[in-house]
C-alpha cells in the first residue's frame, strides 16, 4: 500500500438525516415494558430491556422464569412485576435459553435471589465458570446448583405444564427452548421473529427450528420470540407455509 486517502468525516446537513423514501415509522411504545397473561400461570414479558423479551411460569409453590437478558436492570424490572403478580412465592429457576451474553446478562439479579440455573449440557461447565465469576465480584450471589436438561425436562403442579427442550439450530449448539402443550405456546430467544413474510423469506436458521419442532410434535398455536411481539394463531400458519415453500 502506497499511500491512504481519507474521505470520511465530512460535513453532513440535514438532509442527510431525513428518512428514505417509504419509510415507515414506528411506534416507540412498541419498545415499553409490558407484561401480559399469555396462558393459565403463564406470563410474557415484553421489552424487558429494549427488544428483549423473556417468560414467566407460576407454579402452586414457586415461579420459573425463562431468559435473563441484558442487564440486572432488566431482571430487576421483571422480578419487581413477578412479585407483584405472585406475591409471597420464591423465583425458584432462572433459565437462560443459550450461552450468548445478551442473555444470559441479567442473571446475576436471579442469583442473587437464590434461583436454580437451569442449562444444557454443553453449556453447563461455561454457566459454572462465568456464576463462579459473579460470585467473586459480588458477594451476595449465592452459587446453587445447576441444573442440566440432556433433552427434556418438565415442570408440573397439576395444573401448568411446562417442558423445557434442548433443541440444536445454526445460532448455538443447544438452546433451550419452552413449551407449554396445553396452550400450544413455544418460547424461541433467537430463530423465530415476526418479521417474516412481505419483508424477508425464513431464513436456514428458523427451517430447522421449524423442522425440529415437527419431529418433536410440538402443536404449536402461539410463538413468543426473544426479540419482537408474540405470533399468534394466524402468524404462525402463515409461517408454516411459507417454511414449507
Amino acid at each position: 500500500m502506497q499511500s491512504i486517502e481519507r474521505d470520511f468525516d465530512g460535513a453532513l446537513s440535514v438532509a442527510d438525516f431525513a428518512p428514505p423514501a417509504g419509510a415507515i415509522e414506528f411506534d416507540q411504545k412498541g419498545f415499553d415494558f409490558h407484561v401480559s397473561k399469555v396462558a393459565p400461570s403463564a406470563y410474557f414479558v415484553e421489552n424487558a430491556s429494549g427488544d428483549y423479551n423473556s417468560m414467566f411460569v407460576v407454579f402452586t409453590d414457586y415461579v420459573l422464569v425463562v431468559e435473563a437478558p441484558s442487564s440486572d436492570n432488566a431482571s430487576t424490572k421483571v422480578m419487581g412485576a413477578i412479585h407483584e403478580i405472585a406475591p409471597g412465592k420464591p423465583i425458584r429457576y432462572i433459565v437462560p435459553t443459550h450461552f450468548h451474553e445478551d442473555h444470559i446478562g441479567g442473571l446475576r439479579a436471579y442469583l442473587r435471589e437464590g434461583a436454580t440455573v437451569v442449562t444444557t449440557p454443553g453449556n453447563f461447565r461455561f454457566m459454572e465458570m462465568f456464576m463462579k465469576t459473579l460470585k467473586a465480584t459480588d458477594a451476595q450471589i449465592k452459587l446453587p446448583a445447576v441444573e442440566v436438561i440432556a433433552d427434556k425436562r418438565r415442570f408440573s403442579d397439576g395444573i401448568v405444564t411446562l417442558d423445557l427442550l434442548n433443541v440444536a439450530s445454526p445460532h448455538v449448539d443447544e438452546m433451550v427452548v419452552a413449551f407449554i402443550p396445553s396452550d400450544g405456546l413455544v418460547y424461541v430467544a433467537d430463530g423465530l421473529t415476526r418479521d417474516f413474510g412481505p419483508w424477508r423469506r425464513p431464513t436456514t436458521e428458523e427451517r430447522t427450528l421449524v423442522r425440529q419442532f415437527k419431529q418433536l410434535g410440538l402443536n404449536i398455536r402461539t410463538v413468543l420470540p426473544g426479540h419482537g411481539p408474540a405470533a399468534t394463531q394466524e402468524d404462525v400458519e402463515r409461517y408454516w407455509r411459507l417454511i414449507n415453500q
